[in-house]
């Protein structure tokens, strides 16, 4: 499977520029992104654990490139067997590892892609609902569904833990205002997984990781309150600073 993008001239002076995304074939799971030092065996238990609970929202952000699909599609391995999960997406990137799941991918039109998320939340009921990414239309139903006690995953672009908030308050304040877009999200939301991605000189390749754990714990005198649990630090990572309990 690969997808992509191009631009072509008059635009692009230089000549056709194609960028294309290939997928592995082989589904990386947790395990493996400890094999490739992505993270310590304390974060994908961790993860494993939020996972299986079924209790908390989850969003993946970062960069472009740093991960953030492949960190979705392994989590979700860890869903319980019987999860009824609805997956509502541009592209087919992602690929859910649980027997009951509902599939839709909708083309690139904005009201098409919120209209497709509403109706699988309020229609199929699902137990979780995973969007691929957000980007534009999806942050408002998004942030709806976490109102609804839905739990929901999905992934976004930002350069920190605390500046995904931020991104999420931009793409949906055209429908609601932020005042009252913040209770809700932190309310709402349980956890943002920031990933990253740096150019390693010496192996002369890119290196991903999980670069901040930041739990979201409820919104109080006009502001979240947030909670680092862990980072990197220099090659490693600091010790996790709490577990489920903090979602209780």
């Amino acid at each position: 499977l690969a997808i992509g993008a191009a631009t072509i001239p008059p635009l692009s002076r230089e000549g056709t520029a194609i960028n294309i995304r290939r997928f592995a074939r082989k589904r990386l799971t947790l395990e493996d992104l400890v094999e490739r030092g992505s993270a310590d065996r304390e974060t994908i238990d961790f993860l494993a654990e939020v996972a299986s609970s079924m209790k908390v929202s989850v969003v993946f952000a970062g960069r472009p490139g740093a991960g953030k699909t492949t960190w979705l599609n392994a989590f979700s391995a860890h869903l319980p067997s019987h999860a009824q999960v609805s997956v509502v997406e541009t592209f087919q990137e992602l690929q859910p590892e649980v027997e009951h799941y509902q599939h839709l991918v909708v083309e690139e039109e904005t009201e098409d892609i919120a209209d497709a998320i509403n109706n699988s939340v309020l229609r199929m009921r699902p137990d979780v609902l995973m969007i691929g990414e957000v980007v534009s239309a999806e942050a408002y139903p998004f942030v709806m569904a976490l109102n609804l006690g839905i739990v929901s995953h999905t992934t976004t672009h930002a350069k920190s833990a605390r500046m995904t908030l931020a991104r999420l308050e931009n793409l949906a304040q055209d429908r609601m205002s932020i005042q009252e877009l913040r209770p809700v999200i932190g309310e709402g939301l349980g956890l943002i997984v920031h990933l990253n991605k740096d150019y390693d000189v010496d192996r002369r390749q890119y290196v991903r990781y999980m670069n901040e754990l930041m739990v979201v714990r409820g919104y109080e005198n006009g502001d979240y309150r947030l909670k680092v649990i862990k980072r990197r630090q220099g090659n490693g990572y600091t010790p996790l600073d709490g577990g489920m309990e903090l979602f209780r």
